[in-house]
């Protein structure tokens, strides 16, 4: 990966001194049973994204940056400290039980690109794994989690080879 300036800039943003300390409240399964177990009635969207707000407006002074979802938080993320970085959730609440490896499932109407456009300085993507868990998790996933010079180079001439065959029209953006 390639550390742009606007990347840093970014980074900066979302950290102080070099540090992220984010406020994390992307919660929204949990937090609805939690609110529901105090009032009568399941919580409204509406007091749900109070709640976020109301947490968001008191306590982003003492964070670098906070962590929402877009379901519930785009309100209180309005509301946040102006040197508060923004970082907004890309998967929905929970995650796939069927299975150990933990899939989550990403918000079908959103995009990184639209969740920049609400103002994310970041978006995350919580990815479960365990070392000793499901030996076909890591193909589920498409991952291969290695930091050498090797497979640095090799996804470099990947890069190089689709946007020549791109160019050339013997590959499509449907294939990739």
């Amino acid at each position: 990966m390639v550390l742009t300036q606007e990347k840093r800039r970014l980074l900066e943003k979302l950290s102080r001194d070099g540090v992220i300390s984010a406020l994390a409240f992307d919660q929204r399964g949990a937090l609805k049973r939690m609110m529901a177990k105090y009032q009568t009635e399941e919580p409204t969207v509406e007091q749900i994204e109070q709640l976020k707000a109301l947490v968001s407006e008191e306590l982003t002074p003492y964070a670098s940056s906070i962590l929402l979802d877009p379901e519930y938080g785009l309100p209180a993320s309005k509301v946040r400290n102006a040197n508060t970085g923004l970082l907004l959730a890309y998967e929905k609440t929970g995650y796939d039980a069927t299975t150990t490896s933990r899939l989550p499932d990403c918000l079908v109407e959103w995009s990184a690109k639209r969740l920049k456009e609400e103002g994310a300085d970041a978006v995350k993507f919580l990815l479960y794994y365990d070392v000793d868990g499901d030996e076909f998790a890591d193909a589920d996933y498409g991952l291969v989690v290695d930091n050498s010079k090797g497979i640095q180079e090799l996804s470099q001439k990947l890069d190089i080879l689709a946007q020549a065959a791109l160019q050339n029209q013997t590959l499509s953006f449907s294939t990739i």
